[in-house]
Protein backbone atom coordinates (compact mmCIF):
# COMPACT_ATOMS: atom_id res chain seq x y z
CA UNK A 1 0.00 0.00 0.00
CA UNK A 2 1.39 3.38 -0.83
CA UNK A 3 1.17 6.54 0.83
CA UNK A 4 -0.72 9.72 -1.11
CA UNK A 5 1.95 12.63 -1.63
CA UNK A 6 1.08 15.51 0.06
CA UNK A 7 1.84 18.76 -1.30
CA UNK A 8 4.89 20.16 0.05
CA UNK A 9 3.39 23.85 -0.65
CA UNK A 10 -0.64 23.24 0.58
CA UNK A 11 -2.79 25.60 -1.92
CA UNK A 12 -0.09 25.37 -4.87
CA UNK A 13 0.87 22.84 -7.02
CA UNK A 14 3.88 20.24 -5.90
CA UNK A 15 6.88 21.56 -7.63
CA UNK A 16 8.34 18.14 -7.23
CA UNK A 17 6.95 15.02 -9.13
CA UNK A 18 4.91 12.63 -7.55
CA UNK A 19 5.90 8.97 -7.55
CA UNK A 20 8.36 6.64 -5.93
CA UNK A 21 11.77 5.59 -6.86
CA UNK A 22 13.97 2.66 -5.44
CA UNK A 23 17.31 2.71 -3.88
CA UNK A 24 19.26 2.56 -6.63
CA UNK A 25 17.40 5.40 -8.34
CA UNK A 26 17.65 7.12 -5.97
CA UNK A 27 21.45 6.70 -5.45
CA UNK A 28 22.40 7.03 -9.34
CA UNK A 29 19.85 10.79 -9.30
CA UNK A 30 21.78 11.73 -5.89
CA UNK A 31 25.08 10.10 -6.40
CA UNK A 32 25.26 8.38 -3.32
CA UNK A 33 26.37 5.39 -3.10
CA UNK A 34 24.50 2.05 -1.88
CA UNK A 35 26.02 1.94 1.53
CA UNK A 36 25.30 5.71 2.34
CA UNK A 37 21.57 5.61 1.33
CA UNK A 38 21.32 2.56 3.46
CA UNK A 39 22.89 4.40 6.30
CA UNK A 40 21.11 7.42 6.35
CA UNK A 41 17.57 5.74 5.73
CA UNK A 42 18.68 3.24 9.08
CA UNK A 43 19.41 6.41 10.96
CA UNK A 44 16.02 8.08 9.56
CA UNK A 45 17.67 10.80 7.94
CA UNK A 46 15.93 9.78 5.07
CA UNK A 47 12.33 8.77 4.69
CA UNK A 48 11.69 5.16 3.40
CA UNK A 49 8.05 3.18 2.84
CA UNK A 50 10.12 1.15 5.96
CA UNK A 51 13.29 2.03 6.61
CA UNK A 52 14.41 -0.77 7.96
CA UNK A 53 12.39 -3.61 6.23
CA UNK A 54 14.86 -6.17 6.34
CA UNK A 55 17.62 -8.60 4.40
CA UNK A 56 16.16 -8.38 0.71
CA UNK A 57 13.33 -6.42 1.45
CA UNK A 58 13.61 -3.22 -1.66
CA UNK A 59 13.07 0.05 -0.31
CA UNK A 60 10.82 2.81 -2.11
CA UNK A 61 11.21 6.40 -1.45
CA UNK A 62 9.23 9.54 -2.26
CA UNK A 63 10.97 11.23 -5.08
CA UNK A 64 11.54 14.54 -2.77
CA UNK A 65 13.73 12.15 -0.88
CA UNK A 66 15.89 12.03 -4.33
CA UNK A 67 15.95 16.57 -3.85
CA UNK A 68 16.87 16.06 -0.40
CA UNK A 69 19.56 13.43 -0.28
CA UNK A 70 21.78 15.01 -3.31
CA UNK A 71 21.26 18.71 -1.65
CA UNK A 72 22.12 17.59 1.47
CA UNK A 73 25.49 15.58 0.04
CA UNK A 74 26.21 18.85 -2.01
CA UNK A 75 26.43 20.56 1.58
CA UNK A 76 28.47 17.43 2.96
CA UNK A 77 31.14 18.19 0.26
CA UNK A 78 31.15 21.99 1.10
CA UNK A 79 31.79 20.91 4.56
CA UNK A 80 28.63 20.28 6.67
CA UNK A 81 28.24 17.48 9.13
CA UNK A 82 25.92 14.46 7.56
CA UNK A 83 22.69 15.71 10.20
CA UNK A 84 22.67 18.96 10.25
CA UNK A 85 23.18 18.58 6.20
CA UNK A 86 20.04 16.68 6.22
CA UNK A 87 18.15 18.88 8.22
CA UNK A 88 18.73 21.65 6.18
CA UNK A 89 18.38 20.21 2.88
CA UNK A 90 14.38 18.70 3.92
CA UNK A 91 13.78 22.23 5.05
CA UNK A 92 14.97 23.64 1.22
CA UNK A 93 13.19 20.79 -0.35
CA UNK A 94 10.06 21.99 1.58
CA UNK A 95 9.88 25.35 0.57
CA UNK A 96 11.58 27.24 3.57
CA UNK A 97 13.80 30.07 3.12
CA UNK A 98 17.32 28.53 3.82
CA UNK A 99 20.25 30.97 3.76
CA UNK A 100 23.69 30.41 4.47
CA UNK A 101 26.38 32.82 5.65
CA UNK A 102 24.32 36.03 6.21
CA UNK A 103 22.59 35.42 2.79
CA UNK A 104 25.09 35.07 0.50
CA UNK A 105 24.88 31.66 -0.09
CA UNK A 106 21.05 29.89 -1.15
CA UNK A 107 20.28 26.96 -1.36
CA UNK A 108 18.15 25.77 -4.18
CA UNK A 109 17.25 22.29 -4.38
CA UNK A 110 15.32 22.50 -7.80
CA UNK A 111 19.35 22.92 -9.13
CA UNK A 112 20.05 19.34 -8.11
CA UNK A 113 19.15 15.53 -8.86
CA UNK A 114 18.40 16.38 -12.43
Amino acid sequence: MTAAVRPLFPGRPNPLPEGRVGTVELCDRAGLTYRQCDFWTTCGLLLADENNPGHGAARSYPVAEVFVAATARQLIEAGFQLRPAVELARRAVAGEPVALLDGLVRIDPGEVAR
